[in-house]
C-alpha cells in the first residue's frame, strides 16, 4: 500500500481514537502529557545512543558519490567525496 494513503488512514483512525478519550478529566490528561514527554525521551535516548555508536567507530574510510541535480535545474551533477564518519 502506498505510505501516503497509510499515513492518511493512520491519522483518520487516530482522529477517531482521540474523540473517545475523556481529555477533560485531569488524571487522564497528565497521563497523555507523561506519555508524550517519555516518548520524545527516548526517541532522544535513541539518537544520542545512535551518535555515540558512530564517534565510537570514527570510521575515516573515504567516500565519493555523484550529488544529482536538482529537478528542473540546468546544473551538472556534483562529485562529491567526504568520509564516512
Amino acid at each position: 500500500m502506498n505510505p501516503q494513503i497509510t499515513n492518511l488512514i493512520i491519522i483518520l483512525v487516530m482522529m477517531q481514537v482521540s474523540k473517545k478519550i475523556p481529555f477533560e478529566d485531569p488524571m487522564v490528561l497528565n497521563g497523555v502529557r507523561a506519555l508524550y514527554i517519555i516518548s520524545n525521551l527516548l526517541i532522544a535516548g535513541v539518537y544520542l545512543y545512535t551518535k555515540m555508536q558512530i564517534d565510537k567507530k570514527k570510521d575515516m574510510t573515504i567516500l565519493k558519490y555523484v550529488e544529482p541535480a536538482p529537478m528542473g535545474s540546468t546544473e551538472e551533477p556534483k562529485a562529491v567525496t567526504t568520509t564516512v564518519h
